[in-house]
């Protein structure tokens, strides 16, 4: 199996996955969004190409409300302290309008915004967006048809590519890091696209 390429160049999917303290569909306290670029098309092994990690700050998001539940919590405290350092080490937070930015910018252009099911990861992204005010709001993250659902896509797809995921990858990093799940994400998409 290829390992997973970098490269520079025109792509045209986008993998987001976020870390949350809650599991609310549209107002959790977003603690991380990782995104990025993919092609799924070549046989020999998917292309991947920018990369972002957003920390969105905490302060906001909780004078806004956003969630955060005792049972997120107990979860993260059982997980390995690998998942969760790049939130615990919050030296490069931004504003939420920056971040909101920043995932526009990065989405810009793309066909297609894949998430593990829309009704957390960007229905999130989208109700964060929508908190900060009506010019916000307004301004669409990504064209409205580009959302797709990776979990039904991979589960209701027939596999014209058998390949390992998860672990059998060697992906740098460890589960619920997002950009470690944006890229096992996107191998699972590849797994299963249709050339």
């Amino acid at each position: 199996m290829t390992t997973t390429s970098y490269t520079s160049g025109t792509f045209d999917h986008v993998m987001i996955d976020i870390e949350t303290m809650s599991l609310h569909p549209n107002n959790a306290l977003i603690l991380s969004i990782g995104m990025i670029e993919f092609n799924p098309e070549p046989i020999d092994g998917l292309i991947i190409g920018s990369r972002a990690l957003i920390l969105p700050n905490l302060e906001q998001q909780l004078l806004l409300g956003r969630e955060v539940s005792a049972g997120t919590q107990k979860f993260w405290s059982g997980q390995p302290r690998e998942a969760s350092n790049h939130w615990v080490n919050r030296e490069e937070v931004m504003s939420l309008a920056a971040a909101m930015q920043r995932v526009k910018i990065f989405c810009e252009g793309k066909s297609r915004v894949w998430a593990n099911g829309t009704q957390f990861d960007l229905s999130n992204i989208i109700g964060l967006n929508a908190q900060l005010g009506a010019m916000m709001a307004q301004s669409s993250l990504w064209h409205y048809q580009a959302p797709r659902d990776m979990r039904t896509f991979v589960k209701e797809t027939p596999a014209t590519r058998l390949v390992p995921i998860g672990d059998a990858l060697d992906i740098p990093g460890v589960p619920h890091e997002p950009i470690y799940d944006c890229i096992s994400q996107a191998w699972q998409v590849w797994s299963h696209w249709q050339t």
